[in-house]
């Protein structure tokens, strides 16, 4: 949509725009996608991204639950990628993972955090060979309280 100023000019919005700085890949828990986009925006600058929430984040790349969850990730950043020329795909995973047994499954939080860590590990692999001029961020969410803390991996 664009709307016409005197002289001529015409003033581009937010729907003339076809770019974005990244995708961001997280699950479908209600408890964490919306302090992860916050924390996005705030902690490395990301106002504009498409979201790419699926159950379980960055397990539908490193331990898909469906043979087509792979496909469906990559068709995802692919369009993001080709139509909104992102530079960065943020991959995460979250403490308590329901797609993943939740905490239940872990003997502590230390196992379930490392264990997280190596999923993301293997989706930021698997996103930087398909797309090696993508830059990788890695977060892992946890909790202080009922507050989502957010770990940066390197």
């Amino acid at each position: 949509m664009t709307t016409k100023h005197q002289g001529g000019h015409v003033a581009r919005t937010l729907l003339d725009e076809h770019a974005c700085d990244a995708l961001v890949m997280g699950c479908i828990d209600f408890r964490f996608w919306e302090a992860l986009f916050s924390f996005v925006r705030q902690r490395f600058g990301i106002d504009r991204f498409d979201p790419l929430i699926l159950a379980g984040g960055a397990k539908n790349l490193a331990s898909p639950a469906l043979p087509a969850m792979p496909e469906v990730a990559f068709f995802n950043i692919d369009v993001s990628h080709r139509l909104h020329h992102i530079k960065h795909v943020v991959v995460t995973n979250h403490i308590d993972c329901g797609a993943y047994g939740g905490s239940a499954k872990f003997a502590g939080k230390e196992e379930e955090i490392a264990f997280h860590k190596q999923e993301i590990d293997k989706a930021a692999r698997l996103i930087a060979e398909k797309y090696p001029d993508l830059a990788v961020i890695k977060i892992f969410v946890s909790r202080r309280g009922d507050d989502p803390d957010f770990l940066v991996l390197e």
